[in-house]
């Protein structure tokens, strides 16, 4: 160190006005040199220990906000693309990009802090305008201009444009309400007028329409006769009963099929719709021979097994039973013979 001193004494020239004479380029390396030396220095220390805890706050805010911007032109991309909170930490962590050093940081901080500054200059400039003008006069003329420029603009706007809006908008309305009036009309016509075959058939799917006569699909009666009806087959819980309904649905296909396929085939095309229906309300569709014959044989193996249990059991509590009865009369011959053996020497000793 007085080594340096030295050289810096030694460097240092005076000149006739007693000012020193120094190479000001050489003096501004040498402290840009310093300067990097220092911050190099600086950024070996984490964030974490450097800052305090509103910045690490607000770093973490500024770096949730990058990365989901990231995922978001991710997604645009790829649109399977759909990451976690964890994998977005995960990449925050390891991409270079995200990890700024303590320079960089207080880079950062300096430009905010000096926009701020900038703001709050122009607010107190405006603010010194309007004290300049205390003038009452001088205010109302200021706002009278600005109410004149304001008309200016309303007046500038077209105001057939707004009445031709309203017209479309009018003439929608009325069509929307006839269009109602005649589906409404059409349903009535439909409901009265009904052929026999129609009601031996029993009614068709009615549509349900919305306010503005769109139809409501997730509103739609499924139901043959637009009444909810309990399914019988998912009410019945024994697989037997099961297999023979099945059986005989079986039976009568094939004789339709013989008979007349076009009923047939409109027999199956409602079996699988009714089925379809029973699955999207939640129930079990048990129709399938082979499966209830195979749930009928794990029933009867589950009834062995438990008929196997249960006699074990009411072996195992016969076998104790007898166990302590026995017990029980050894004790009461043990005391009756205790209770004479004492009466005898009682009366042995008399």
């Amino acid at each position: 160190m007085e080594q340096n001193k030295r050289k810096y004494e030694t460097s240092v020239v005076v000149t006739e006005n007693g000012l020193p004479d120094v190479d000001y380029q050489k003096l501004i390396e040498r402290i840009t040199e310093e300067d990097k030396f220092l911050r190099k220095l600086v950024d070996t220390i984490p964030a974490k220990l450097y800052f305090d805890q509103e910045i690490q706050n607000k770093i973490s805010i500024e770096k949730e906000m990058t990365m989901n911007k990231v995922a978001e032109d991710l997604k645009r991309k790829f649109s399977h693309y759909d990451p976690s909170n964890k994998l977005k930490q995960k990449r925050a962590r390891f991409d270079p990009t995200y990890q700024k050093s303590v320079s960089q940081i207080q880079e950062q901080c300096n430009k905010q802090n000096r926009k701020k500054n900038r703001k709050t200059k122009d607010i107190i400039n405006s603010s010194s305008v309007l004290a300049r003008a205390a003038n009452i006069e001088e205010l109302q003329k200021r706002l009278q201009e600005r109410i004149d420029q304001l008309q200016l603009r309303r007046k500038s706007c077209n105001p057939s444009d707004t009445a031709e809006k309203e017209k479309i908008k009018k003439k929608l309305k009325k069509m929307k309400s006839k269009q109602k009036i005649n589906l409404t009309k059409n349903i009535n016509i439909n409901n009265k007028v009904q052929s026999p075959e129609v009601k031996e058939e029993k009614s068709e799917i009615k549509p349900v329409f919305n306010k503005d006569s769109n139809i409501m699909y997730s509103k739609l009666d499924f139901t043959e006769d637009g009444h909810e009806e309990k399914n019988k087959d998912f009410m019945i819980k024994k697989p037997k009963l099961l297999l023979k309904e099945a059986e005989k649905k079986k039976e009568k296909l094939e004789h339709l099929l013989a008979t007349d396929p076009e009923k047939a085939k409109i027999a199956i095309e409602k079996d699988k719709w009714k089925k379809a229906i029973q699955r999207t309300e939640g129930m079990k569709v048990k129709d399938d021979p082979s499966l209830l014959k195979k749930s009928i044989k794990k029933e009867m193996k589950k009834k062995k097994k438990s008929s196997k249990a249960w006699k074990e059991r009411t072996e195992q509590v016969e076998t104790l039973k007898k166990t302590r009865q026995e017990k029980r009369l050894k004790n009461i011959k043990a005391r009756k013979r205790e209770k004479l053996e004492h009466k005898i020497k009682r009366a042995k000793k008399k």
